[in-house]
């Protein structure tokens, strides 16, 4: 009995074990399916952005460069890689100028954060205006040049952008001018008046000496003062002694026993 069963246990093993590795190929090829499936089924890698590309493709310019470029370019990729070539060839022909002195024309007043032009548009921007008329005659000169409706349009939007960062900016810098100049106003002011303090206080010393020099005089006038009344006093009384010493001559004279023989002692 016991040996008829181990026969059945040796059969069923066996057949699980062909059943298994029957199995094993499908398995494998289920495998993989599925990997293909999951590789196909996997997110693509997301696109870079125009902005990204940029960077990419000019590694050398600095990163807000070139987000200034296009940005003022409406986000066109195409116009702004172009605008992106003409600064790089302008600055190689430049000597020892970076790329953003190149915006700017160095004769001229800076106009600070002004957008680079695209398409060629605005040839003159490194000289840009300083005042009203000046940005007046741009707006009409571009939009003379203009081809048509839309690109005159534009051109205006393009111009009217730069004019408000143009004020933006000057806005900033023209507070920080005005107190610049003032505190210089102030500053020579100070000078002034620190001289003319000097040449006062000169004025005064040489003054105050002289008040001595009058009041040492003044003290000696009053003592002379002094001393000629004394000797006016004395010669006063000099006189009355005189007088009366005539007065006992005369009448010594008068009372003398031998009249007109006065005595020789007395003169």
């Amino acid at each position: 009995m016991s040996v008829v069963v181990d026969c059945r246990k040796r059969n069923a093993s066996v057949l699980i074990d062909d059943a298994f590795y029957e199995s094993l190929p499908s398995l494998s090829k289920r495998i993989r399916l599925s990997d293909s499936a999951a590789l196909l089924a996997s997110p693509h890698p997301p696109p870079q952005s125009p902005l990204d590309l940029l960077r990419a493709r000019f590694p050398d310019l600095d990163v807000e460069l070139v987000q200034r470029v296009f940005e003022t370019t409406g986000s066109n990729l195409d116009v702004a890689i172009k605008n992106l070539i003409e600064l790089v060839s302008t600055s190689h022909g430049s000597q020892g100028k970076g790329l953003d002195s190149i915006l700017v024309n160095d004769s001229g007043p800076i106009a600070p954060d002004v957008p680079v032009p695209s398409e060629g548009m605005l040839n003159t921007t490194i000289n840009l205006p300083v005042d009203g008329p000046g940005w007046v005659e741009l707006l009409l000169k571009e939009l003379t040049s203009a081809s048509d409706m839309n690109d005159a349009k534009t051109r205006a939007s393009k111009i009217l952008e730069m004019f408000e960062k143009f004020v933006a900016a000057h806005a900033i810098h023209e507070p920080l001018d005005s107190l610049c100049k003032e505190n210089k106003n102030w500053k020579e002011q100070v000078e002034v008046l620190l001289h003319e303090n000097n040449i006062l206080k000169r004025a005064v010393a040489i003054q105050h000496e002289r008040q001595k020099t009058f009041d040492t005089q003044d003290t000696e006038v009053q003592q002379l003062k002094q001393m000629l009344s004394q000797y006016k006093e004395q010669i006063k009384i000099l006189e009355m002694n005189n007088y009366a010493l005539g007065m006992h001559l005369k009448l010594a004279q008068e009372s003398s026993s031998i009249p007109g023989h006065p005595h020789p002692d007395v003169f």
